[in-house]
């Protein structure tokens, strides 16, 4: 379906699948491929030991993630929460020399990502919304008016957001007990690259469950914006002020239970 105009302009063209793919796998290659690629130059190349190699190759995601926190200059919970995770695992694995550790430290480090995932979908802020927010509205103005009028009146669309975190949480969970599981039965060398392996996996799968989790969602807000639009259009007819306006109760195909 058409996307109206966004107000105060024309509306922009939707982003390319292929540049959204690219925009979204992005941090996934510099936190997952470029460490891994890393541990090997440094393992076999430069004849580092295991553990040296495996804190050094660290320090890429943990310098993209300070990196991302000072130019945002806000907090970002998630964000914050990975950089805790692989400071606090890097200095536990130095002090006790233990690659398999170290492995199963990113691991758990994911996996306690997750759990904060999955408890904050219980929240009045799961922390998947300012992944979901930018890639739902596109920074189109009468979407995002959209989302924080939804976010406000309509249960169906908070669950529809929250499940998202759920989804998300749950998954990084299972990732942690796999490769917890491999870095404590696999040799060293192999789970490097099985855990990358592992990882992406689950990230892909659950990229695609997010499509399949909010598709509710995001038609509540297509809907929103189309409705609004043609609001707007029969007051411009009539003569009145075009301005925006939620009328008030929301239609009742906005509500729990909405047919899809």
């Amino acid at each position: 379906m058409t996307n109206p105009a966004t107000a105060g302009g024309p509306a922009r063209p939707d982003p390319s699948p292929s540049s959204q793919l690219v925009t979204a796998l992005r941090p996934l290659v510099i936190d997952v491929a470029v460490p891994t690629a890393l541990y090997y130059v440094l393992h076999d190349g430069a004849k580092f030991s295991s553990v040296d190699s495996l804190i050094l190759s660290g320090v890429v995601p943990m310098v993209r993630t300070v990196f991302g926190l000072l130019r945002e200059r806000k907090v970002n919970g998630l964000a914050l929460l990975m950089l805790v995770v692989t400071v606090a695992g890097a200095g536990i694995s130095a002090m006790t020399g233990s690659a398999r550790l170290m492995l199963a430290k990113e691991s758990l480090g994911t996996g306690v990502i997750g759990l904060a995932i999955a408890w904050s979908a219980f929240t009045r802020q799961p922390l998947m919304t300012n992944a979901m927010r930018p890639m739902m509205t596109k920074g189109e103005a009468r979407k995002e008016a959209a989302w924080e009028h939804l976010r406000a009146t309509c249960p169906a669309f908070r669950r529809g957001i929250s499940n998202v975190s759920l989804l998300w949480g749950l998954g990084l969970l299972g990732d942690c007990v796999l490769r917890v599981i491999g870095a404590y039965t696999l040799p060293v060398d192999t789970m490097v690259w099985m855990s990358t392996v592992i990882l992406v996996g689950a990230v892909l799968v659950l990229m695609v469950g997010t499509g399949k989790v909010s598709d509710h969602a995001e038609r509540l807000l297509l809907a929103h914006v189309e409705d609004d639009a043609r609001r707007e259009a029969g007051r411009e007819r009539d003569g009145g002020p075009a301005v925006h306006a939620h009328p008030a109760p929301w239609p009742s195909r906005h509500q729990d239970g909405a047919a899809a």
